[in-house]
């Protein structure tokens, strides 16, 4: 008889004091738990990509503005000794840290470096092209503004494909194709729109973005067998590329910068000059780092938003116009190779798919 009262007194107090008690659990860990989410995902965010992803979307735009005050500013209007500079300042920088030993190579990379034959027929056609990518690319501050010739770089993918097709006979997809045809409409609209443009700041333009491409295909071609890193690159290239840029200057450029005595520039603006050849140096060493920490596509993305930032400080800084007819070709040309960049990255994951295949038996 005494059970059945337990019972029943039980029960109010059971149905009751649950709720109270899951509702102050609940409100009471719900806190530290969003907390502990919050530090969770601050320690998911790499600092090095952040480093990285930072310095490459400053050292670039300073760079391009510090070459054109020394090509225009200061008129040191010899782009190939200027070029010639900063590659220097990179093979001397890489050089040094590989005979101090902080610059340590695989046995088969350490082999190649005192190969002959190997430096001139697969890294000197390599250098030559970023040599005369530097040097065309610099020049183009002579002869144009700062905005037109970043959107002018956007037209890279559509001669990358064309070199790529005459060379390694690689046929792009339909798909990838159509994106082409619109980054070549947003490119003429941006240059049709520009009537500061002279000829020979638009044939330099395309001269600068045929040998980027060039050296992109010559070195997926003649040296896809050897992993280089971003120092490596540097050890091998730079000499190369000053070979090319020195001699192509002591014959064109040398003998008018003595006859007009501008060797007086460079000292008299020697801090300036060697920050450009450092800043060289650090877009090279910065990229390799941002395609490490993040990947190809994450930089190429990140280089069209720099190319933006880049064109509005031409407008600001150096008065540039910019027509309406530009600004919508270049949005053309960016979305345009945002699906390049998508569709390229989605047909080359295509043959692997297919390798994973098993093969048919007969």
């Amino acid at each position: 008889l005494t059970t059945p009262p337990r019972a029943h007194r039980a029960e109010p107090h059971n149905t009751s004091t649950p709720p109270l008690h899951t509702h102050t659990s609940t409100s009471y860990t719900q806190t530290p738990v969003t907390r502990r989410q919050l530090r969770h995902s601050l320690r998911m965010v790499d600092p090095t990509a952040v480093v990285s992803v930072t310095a490459f979307m400053l050292i670039g735009p300073i760079l391009v503005l510090l070459n054109k005050y020394l090509l225009d500013s200061t008129n040191f209007a010899y782009p190939m000794f200027l070029s010639g500079l900063g590659l220097a300042f990179a093979g001397v920088v890489a050089h040094t840290a590989h005979a101090l030993g902080y610059l340590r190579l695989s046995n088969e990379v350490e082999v190649r470096l005192y190969d002959l034959h190997f430096w001139i027929v697969k890294v000197l056609p390599v250098g030559t092209m970023q040599a005369a990518t530097l040097a065309t690319g610099n020049a183009q501050y002579l002869h144009s503004g700062v905005g037109i010739i970043q959107m002018l770089k956007a037209v890279t993918p559509l001669i990358v494909s064309i070199v790529a097709f005459v060379l390694l006979r690689e046929r792009p997809s339909q798909r990838v194709v159509m994106t082409l045809i619109a980054i070549s409409v947003g490119t003429a609209m941006t240059a049709g729109g520009d009537k500061t443009l002279t000829g020979m700041g638009l044939f330099l333009a395309m001269m600068s973005s045929l040998t980027e491409a060039v050296r992109l295909v010559l070195t997926q071609f003649l040296l896809q067998d050897l992993k280089f890193g971003v120092w490596e690159g540097q050890l091998f290239l730079a000499p190369a590329g000053v070979l090319c840029l020195g001699l192509a200057a002591l014959f064109m450029e040398v003998p008018t910068i003595m006859a007009k005595g501008d060797f007086q520039i460079i000292a008299d603006n020697k801090l300036a000059f060697l920050m450009a050849a450092a800043l060289g140096l650090g877009v090279h060493i910065v990229t390799g780092y941002v395609i490490k920490a993040t990947s190809s596509v994450t930089l190429k993305v990140l280089a069209q938003a720099r190319n933006a930032g880049l064109i509005f400080c031409g407008v600001l800084m150096y008065n540039e116009h910019i027509t309406g007819i530009q600004y919508l070709g270049y949005l053309i040309t960016c979305i345009a190779f945002y699906y390049y960049t998508r569709y390229k990255m989605e047909d080359g994951a295509k043959p692997k798919e297919k390798d994973t295949k098993p093969p048919q038996t007969v």
